[in-house]
């Protein structure tokens, strides 16, 4: 019995040092980290009530560990996602607030204020790597963020143009958007047909082999599986790996 209860214990801190560690990198907020103590809290009384097995407790008392994790590893995607959708505003906040005379780093810092708390935390991390010269070590940093500080950090140190540079960024950055959209079309319609194609080449595939037969036909069939196998392979996974330049 003191056994399962360690168990339990040990499961449930080690719960809350994750919930804490995540909402000290603002993936999640406080009230957010009570609901899911709560709810795991909830869990360990339900399965303690159930079983008693020592195994099956201590799967049972982690599998909400794991869950969670592939949860904020896929936030962490998202937010990803949302924060290079919405930097190019951001930017544009930027460079309003330096045209109404404010310095670079004045600028910043008001804009990483007023951006939404989901995202603050890279706007966060990209201010200490250019300002303070800081390593970011909470996670492995993104070329789409690379790049920004890159740029941040020519304007921070060279305030007589920062304000020139920063536009330039954001033109870049419209064009790089554009592109993406217009590509990310065209490569959407080339798969869309590559559907179309794939019923009608199945058609008559078993038109072929209802005709001809199987057996009569065998190599040149392979042969042809192998073709369109070959073509389609690479359309849907080849192709979104395609780095576009401009």
């Amino acid at each position: 019995m003191l056994i399962v209860f360690l168990i339990l214990i040990f499961g449930f801190f080690t719960a809350d040092r994750i919930l804490n560690e995540v909402v000290g990198q603002n993936i999640i907020v406080k009230n957010q980290m009570t609901k899911f103590g709560t709810a795991y809290l909830i869990w360990i009384l339900f399965i303690f009530y159930f079983t008693s097995h020592i195994l099956i407790l201590w799967l049972l008392a982690f599998l909400p560990h794991l869950t969670f994790s592939l949860f904020i590893t896929t936030l962490k995607k998202h937010r990803r996602k949302k924060f290079e959708e919405r930097f190019e505003e951001i930017l544009g906040v930027i460079i309003m607030k330096m045209k109404s005379g404010k310095a670079f780093r004045n600028a910043f810092s008001e804009a990483i204020a007023e951006s939404p708390v989901t995202i603050q935390r890279i706007l966060i991390d990209i201010r200490d790597v250019v300002v303070f010269s800081q390593q970011n070590n909470s996670e492995r940093i993104s070329d789409f963020v690379q790049m920004i500080v890159m740029e941040f950090a020519k304007a921070d140190l060279a305030p007589h143009t920062a304000l020139k540079r920063l536009v330039h960024f954001r033109d870049r950055l419209k064009i790089q958007s554009d592109f993406r959209r217009r590509s990310g079309q065209i490569i959407q319609q080339i798969r869309t047909q590559s559907i179309i194609l794939t019923g009608i080449y199945f058609a008559l595939f078993f038109f072929v082999i209802g005709r001809f037969g199987f057996k009569e036909n065998v190599r040149l069939i392979f042969i042809s599986l192998s073709l369109f196998g070959s073509g389609i392979l690479f359309i849907f996974n080849k192709g979104q790996k395609i780095k576009w330049k401009i």
